[in-house]
């Protein structure tokens, strides 16, 4: 793979794009091209997205059981909840998933075959949750939705033999940003279980107004429009001005003190590396253990547009490493 640059629309050259990755990106944006408008959302969520095995597909490969169940919210609404396990697992550890698709699309299984490689090769517990999406549920819908999710998980662990005291929050993409938004409010209200958070490829800023905002127009996954349409849909007017919560998007924190182990990764050509790359930087500064991986010439979801590639295998035994580490350092503390 080359490391030269190439040229972008403004005046930022870009990273060279791998050619294993890119080679797969064209199936994807039949479907999800790269700029997103608000016009597109509909069409974009009727589209069937190329993506792998469905989730009851892979967990009878991977041997695990699974189950659904519901939380209920302070408004009455019923939010939807899968267990996956190894079949006579008890007092493992949880992992909390929030899947990606910009705000606006996706369920509860979209990119999940991260959290079913952790509970196959970790033996952890998995939840995820379905949360509402914008633009019809707008903020906070969607992160109060989360948040009931991460309560059931905390006050069920007797119920149904999980460990709620070692809970690991996992995010990607606008999952990421609902993760981390769940750590800084479970910081806040004191709220004990939380011992790390893994953001994959996260949307952190609605500000998005970084280099990388202005690298990526027109090309790759997900680029600066496609960005603002999914934070628009979120929040409409309220986009960029100083009326968001950190809750919603975790860049705007002034305080990362206090915040649970991290790891985060992202594609040297994804629109939002200059934030993800500043928020890791932040937290070191906060004194929080923070692990960032910087994936050359991959895109936003390289993991889920190419899992064969070799930057994708890399990332999955990467992260895979890095929830044992943790795991491992809490049995031992």
């Amino acid at each position: 793979m080359s490391g030269r640059s190439e040229s972008s629309d403004g005046d930022l050259p870009r990273p060279k794009f791998d050619r294993e990755i890119t080679s797969e990106l064209t199936n994807f944006q039949k479907i999800v091209p790269s700029t997103i408008t608000s016009h597109d959302l509909m069409k974009i969520r009727a589209g069937r997205i190329p993506t792998q095995p469905s989730f009851d597909a892979q967990c009878r490969e991977l041997g695990l059981e699974s189950f659904d169940t519901a939380a209920i919210t302070d408004d009455g609404a019923s939010v939807e909840l899968t267990v996956v396990r190894r079949p006579g697992s008890a007092d493992a550890p949880v992992v909390f998933f929030v899947h990606g698709g910009g705000m606006f699309m996706g369920d509860r299984f979209s990119g999940s075959s991260i959290l079913l490689d952790l509970v196959a090769e970790l033996g952890v517990v998995g939840v995820t949750v379905e949360y509402r999406l914008a633009p019809e549920f707008p903020d906070p819908v969607p992160r109060e939705d989360c948040y009931t999710g991460l309560s059931w998980v905390a006050e069920n662990g007797p119920t149904y033999a999980f460990d709620s005291t070692r809970i690991l929050l996992l995010g990607v993409s606008a999952g990421g940003a609902l993760a981390g938004g769940l750590a800084h409010r479970w910081r806040d209200e004191g709220r004990s279980g939380v011992i790390g958070q893994m953001l994959i490829y996260p949307m952190l800023d609605d500000r998005a107004t970084s280099p990388s905002c202005e690298q990526f127009v027109g090309v790759g996954l997900w680029d600066r429009i496609s960005n603002e349409t999914g934070w628009t849909a979120l929040l409409g007017s309220r986009r960029g001005s100083s009326k968001v919560s950190p809750y919603t998007a975790p860049a705007r924190s002034q305080s990362l003190g206090g915040l649970p182990t991290t790891f985060l990764d992202v594609g040297t050509n994804d629109v939002l590396r200059d934030e993800i790359m500043d928020y890791a930087t932040r937290l070191c500064q906060s004194g929080v253990v923070a692990e960032l991986h910087l994936w050359p010439g991959a895109c936003h979801g390289f993991g889920e547009v190419a899992p064969g590639s070799r930057s994708a295998l890399l990332a999955r035994h990467t992260r895979i490493q890095w929830v044992a580490r943790q795991l491992a350092d809490i049995e031992s503390s």
